[in-house]
């Protein structure tokens, strides 16, 4: 709360305002009777008082009759470090001062305080408007403290479909008749508005700022001062839509917005269907009118969320509910412009702004002064908002998103072209040759769970070359690279089975990584992510679970509790197939289990836990063997977590939110493995053709045999398929985004691994028996001077047709969303 007793003093000081607001000439007394905060809002905090004003000069018995009690409302600033230029008060109070001079429908102002020792930050005083407030156009939610002491106020219950429609119409026409005020008319606007409209209407021959330009730059700046986690497709939206404004906004007239004008800020008469106060100014500048439209409209493309009631599966015509159109229609009507063109943008530009207000409440949640108890719920909606917008995009703009004047462009930049040229030399100088040393230090290890001495060597000779965590794309220190550029270098890296760890690209560090990037704490990012990018350490993942479909992440039954006194988690459950976790560099798991499995949605149910392997109760059961292989010194193993106890800080982002992390996990990562494969496939090629063209049967060559020239065929066209197919894949996701790959992500999940099946098989039957071999060491080929096992390539390709989930889950998937499409 604040100091109430500072407040009344201060209230009674300033008694003389409230006198002449009633019409009160004489000297009066001033009580404080009740300060009661509102509940809702995450902006600045909202409080009722009620005071009470009585004359000081009359009998008891007068002065019992003359006692007059006045509602105000009380906005002060939220406590605490605040955003720069967020929750600006003052801007409130000067557009509703201004506004209600007219007959505009705002509240009327008592004061302003600029001391901020009375109650810790500035405030205003406004009337108290009795009326009806809905949480949203659904009217199927109202604020009983607005309408309490109106006893015939229409709850939405008694609401017809007509009472609906007409409220929407209203809704609508009070904001053509905002954006119709000159704000010219008000002295006090011509002083708050001076900067605006000096950079919006600028005749000194300078180029005039447009109203986009100025929020995107200002929406930009807030959300990046509060990010607490990596957003993509936020981040597309910042470089989108600078680089899309429309022209036309460019020439048309600045009016005043109102910047949050939505069905909770404002209020509507208790029985009658129109709008008697628009609240929640803060936002209010001189801009564009087609944004505030934009933001009352965004809903309509909202599904229902936890916390958050979206439009889009409304029944429009039974509820009496507008249509979207119905909406634009009605405005355009009343505000006598054309229809509007690139609808799109500004519904994107609206949820961007409203995704920067949903962090900066969350970027409060987290630093303890949040306005409100719904304040976590509503700044984790951020992610999902942005990418709605992100699908509008690409819904609207389609092929002029996706394809480059010239068609699909998988060209390399000059520093993708430099680094290829590196990789490829170190490849030949340094990883090749120490694949026989590599096989040679395992077989001579007393324990094939050490680390045979050539990785390290080779990781630092990498690390100095500058050939490093490739795989972050957009984070790479020195050289930033697009996906497809990655995948070049993938493909390369590939080629070895040891390469991938040299150069610090290896799965499932490389998830890992991008997990703590995206959303771990700086605790975090210090404990286990650095030493993770400095290739100290190892990491694996712990999802997948015995007799349970793990494949659809909502099935995990392991259990993250918490202790009573909320100071730990206590982790129990058995994970199997966890790859590295056998490796005696791997010092940690990220681990996935239930941390509420009552919750309504099965996706909020599962979250996710650093806990270090040498934590009590961690016990490493066996590696598994699969066609006879055991993949040390790493492997899969089978995990027992026994009452494992971590800190609450271990936990990743918020309780809840496990599925979302492995979804942003699975994003571009997904087709880190697909990537590499074509190498490994490429390279098989090639020992396939030179074994070919040395080996004779029946007196001729391998290769002058029609059926090995057939083999050679087919696998060539299924490597150039698949590679065109990574292209493309990684391209869209550099485009549009993962979410929006995800057809070309499930077809590269299914087509890689079964082209490459196909091309070791190929290349087995080539070499005959000796194509068997798993063991490198008992490869006595003279075609191949390094140590290279084309069965291992076989049993890679099939093990990758259910790593990551089957190949049926991705084909289900795949076909749906082409269903979908028709």
């Amino acid at each position: 709360m604040f100091n109430v007793e500072a407040f009344a003093k201060y209230l009674s000081q300033n008694v003389h305002v409230f006198n002449k607001t009633n019409n009160n000439h004489h000297t009066t007394s001033l009580s404080l009777q009740s300060i009661v905060q509102f509940s809702d809002g995450q902006s600045n905090p909202s409080f009722k008082v009620v005071i009470q004003l009585a004359p000081t000069t009359t009998s008891s018995k007068d002065q019992q009759q003359q006692v007059n009690t006045i509602e105000l409302v009380l906005r002060k600033k939220p406590p605490g470090k605040l955003l720069p230029s967020a929750h600006d008060i003052y801007r409130e109070y000067a557009i509703m001062k201004s506004l209600h001079s007219i007959g505009f429908p705002v509240p009327n102002m008592y004061l302003y305080c600029r001391e901020t020792e009375v109650i810790g930050t500035e405030f205003y005083l406004m009337e108290f408007v009795r009326g009806r407030i809905f949480k949203d156009a659904t009217f199927t939610q109202m604020h009983k403290v607005v309408g309490g002491g109106v006893s015939d106020a229409k709850g939405p219950d008694q609401l017809t479909a007509d009472d609906r429609r007409e409220m929407m119409i209203d809704f609508v026409k009070t904001l053509s008749r905002l954006h119709s005020v000159n704000f010219r008319d008000f002295e006090l606007l011509n002083g708050l508005y001076k900067q605006a409209a000096s950079s919006l209407n600028n005749n000194n021959g300078q180029k005039k700022e447009n109203y986009y330009e100025r929020q995107i730059t200002t929406w930009t700046r807030q959300y990046v001062a509060s990010e607490t986690h990596e957003n993509e497709t936020m981040n597309r939206l910042i470089k989108w839509l600078p680089q899309n404004i429309p022209q036309e906004t460019l020439t048309e007239s600045s009016c005043i917005t109102h910047g949050d004008y939505k069905f909770d800020n404002v209020i509507f008469h208790p029985t009658e269907n129109r709008v008697i106060a628009v609240l929640d100014w803060e936002l209010s500048t001189l801009g564009h009118p087609i944004a505030d439209l934009a933001y009352s409209c965004m809903y309509y493309h909202f599904p229902r969320m936890p916390g958050f009631t979206g439009l889009k599966d409304v029944n429009f015509q039974k509820t009496g509910i507008l249509t979207e159109a119905e909406c634009l229609n009605l405005y355009t009507t009343f505000a006598k412009r054309k229809p509007i063109d690139k609808w799109h943008f500004y519904l994107a530009f609206s949820i961007f702004r409203l995704v920067g207000i949903t962090q900066g409440v969350y970027k409060r949640y987290k630093q303890g002064n949040a306005s409100s108890d719904y304040a976590l719920q509503v700044g984790l909606l951020a992610g999902s908002l942005s990418d709605v917008a992100w699908e509008l995009i690409v819904n609207s703009e389609k092929d002029n998103l996706t394809v480059s004047d010239s068609g699909l462009n998988f060209g390399l930049s000059t520093k993708a072209l430099r680094l290829k040229e590196k990789l490829e030399k170190f490849m030949n100088e340094h990883i090749y040759p120490g694949e026989k040393i590599f096989e040679n230090q395992i077989h001579e290890m007393k324990d094939k769970w050490d680390t045979p001495p050539i990785l390290e060597e080779l990781k630092e000779k990498a690390k100095k070359e500058g050939l490093w965590n490739f795989f972050l794309v957009h984070h790479h220190p020195t050289e930033h690279l697009t996906n497809v550029e990655y995948a070049v270098l993938a493909e390369i890296m590939g080629r070895s089975f040891i390469a991938p760890e040299v150069f610090n690209c290896n799965a499932p560090d490389t998830g890992n990584m991008e997990v703590l990037m995206k959303f771990g704490t700086p605790e975090q990012k210090e404990k286990y992510l650095k030493p993770l990018l400095d290739g100290k350490i190892r990491s694996c993942f712990s999802m997948t679970e015995y007799n349970n479909s793990s494949s659809d992440a909502t099935n995990v039954r392991s259990t993250i509790k918490k202790t009573q006194d909320g100071k730990h988690y206590i982790i129990n459950g058995v994970k199997w197939f966890i790859t590295g976790a056998g490796d005696k560099r791997c010092k940690f798991t990220i681990f996935m289990g239930q941390t509420n499995p009552e919750h309504p949605s099965v996706h909020h149910r599962q979250s996710m836990v650093l806990i270090p392997l040498d934590a009590p109760g961690v016990k490493l059961e066996r590696a598994a063997i699969t066609f006879g292989l055991d993949d040390a010194p790493s492997g899969h193993w089978s995990i027992t977590f026994d009452n494992v106890k971590v800190p609450v800080s271990n936990l990743i982002f918020e309780e809840g939110q496990g599925f979302n992390i492995a979804q942003a996990r699975l994003g571009p990562g997904r087709i880190h493995h697909a990537m590499r494969m074509i190498g490994l496939a490429e390279r098989t090629f090639e020992q396939m053709v030179r074994r070919a063209k040395a080996r004779k049967t029946f007196g001729k060559t391998l290769s002058q045999h029609a059926i090995i020239q057939q083999y050679i065929g087919e696998s060539r066209i299924d490597i150039e398929q698949a590679r065109l197919l990574v292209l493309k894949a990684a391209y869209m996701i550099d485009k549009v985004g993962a979410k929006h790959a995800r057809a070309e992500i499930a077809m590269i999940k299914i087509a890689v691994p079964r082209a490459t099946k196909r091309v070791a098989d190929r290349a087995i039957q080539v070499f005959g028996a000796e194509g068997l071999m798993t063991s490198p060491a008992d490869y006595t080929s003279p075609i191949e001077e390094s140590a290279f096992s084309i069965a291992r390539v076989w049993i890679g390709a099939r093990q990758l047709q259910l790593a990551d989930g089957p190949d049926e889950v991705h084909l289900i998937n795949l076909a749906k969303q082409q269903i979908s499409k028709l």
